[in-house]
């Protein structure tokens, strides 16, 4: 049974966010560099990290620029947090794992990162509506037990519904086992014991459920992240449950299909056995959500012209095609790598 606990959040100001677009901005060209803040991201929305300098290519008034430098740096990023606190069999791991976890994620994030901390069973409780993630003000949230079962493509639903107006990079981190309340085995008796049907298979109805959810994860191109506890994959001999196959089966349709929200999404799950096994996973979401570029480069053209500029950053594609120059290949700066996506700071300056 999940034992009461209270974890601290401490709440904060956000800085500049990559959904933001600066149209102009000033600089003296003869003696200073141009930098661009830019996002880099994959087609599931995931930052694309360890880029170098030779990986992207810069057009100014669609005149090819050398690329000076480039930097990678933090960006702000919006966090759901949503627990499961239904009711758990008694040697269950999640107390100590799920609160420690949660209290662990929580302060991980930078002072800029927001995120919501939401509560589910049947439904979801918002316990800690949007805000920065330290600002100063203590907040006490309070994870209670629950006595009730679990609406899990419900709470998924939910999920994509509440960020569907925040603006930005966001994602949704769900700590949970993934057992809809529509996929439970039916029992039945077997020499005098009531035991899950040894031939489990998902009803119709919820694997109906699932698919719909599905669908709108994959359209969202919202990461979730699961950190997945009681599945099969942590299932042990001490377990008296782990002797009956309809629960294992039950228990393996859950975690399959958590793994295949995760695919879909482009996000990840990690079936922890204890609570610092999470650390690594927490880098992982802040390296594909809070990072950026800062691309520099100094302008070809002579300034103090006052004319606007435009500014385009691109990627370059993997590979090809290319153009013979001194008898060295070199990436044809007007394909566009049309599977990465690319998000500027600003589009433009003025020469003064």
């Amino acid at each position: 049974m999940l034992l009461a606990r209270i974890l601290l959040i401490i709440v904060c100001t956000a800085a500049w966010l990559p959904g933001q677009v600066i149209p102009v901005y000033q600089v003296v060209v003869d003696s200073d560099p141009v930098s661009v803040n830019v996002v880099v991201s994959d087609t599931a929305g995931r930052s694309v990290m360890g880029l170098t300098r030779e990986d992207f290519s810069i057009l100014e008034d669609d005149e090819p620029q050398l690329v000076n430098d480039i930097k990678p740096v933090g960006i702000p990023y919006n966090m759901l947090v949503l627990v499961d606190r239904s009711v758990r069999e008694k040697k269950s791991p999640w107390p100590d794992i799920v609160l420690k976890s949660v209290d662990r994620y929580l302060k991980s994030m930078r002072g800029p990162d927001r995120l919501a901390v939401g509560l589910f069973d049947t439904r979801v409780s918002v316990v800690l509506d949007w805000r920065s993630s330290k600002s100063g003000v203590r907040q006490n949230v309070l994870i209670s037990p629950s006595d009730r079962g679990t609406e899990f493509f419900e709470a998924v639903n939910w999920a994509l519904n509440e960020l569907r107006s925040v603006k930005g990079r966001k994602g949704v981190i769900m700590y949970t086992d993934g057992r809809d309340i529509s996929m439970y085995p039916r029992l039945v008796k077997i020499g005098g014991q009531l035991q899950p049907e040894p031939n489990y298979f998902v009803p119709a109805s919820a694997d109906a459920r699932f698919r719909e959810t599905l669908a709108r994860v994959k359209e969202s191109q919202i990461p979730f992240y699961f950190v997945a506890i009681d599945t099969d994959m942590q299932l042990t001999g001490a377990n008296a449950q782990s002797k009956f196959p309809g629960w294992v089966s039950f228990l393996a349709a859950a975690r399959s299909r958590l793994e295949d929200l995760a695919a879909a999404s482009g996000g990840s799950v990690i079936f922890p056995k204890k609570a610092d096994e999470v650390a690594p996973f927490y880098r992982q979401i802040q390296s594909e959500l809070g990072s950026a570029y800062v691309v520099s480069y100094k302008p070809t053209k002579p300034g103090g012209d006052g004319h606007f500029r435009h500014i385009e950053v691109r990627v370059q594609p993997p590979a090809g095609p290319c153009i013979i120059v001194d008898g060295k290949c070199t990436i044809d700066v007007t394909v566009r790598d049309e599977s990465l996506q690319v998000k500027q700071s600003q589009i433009g300056y003025y020469a003064r």
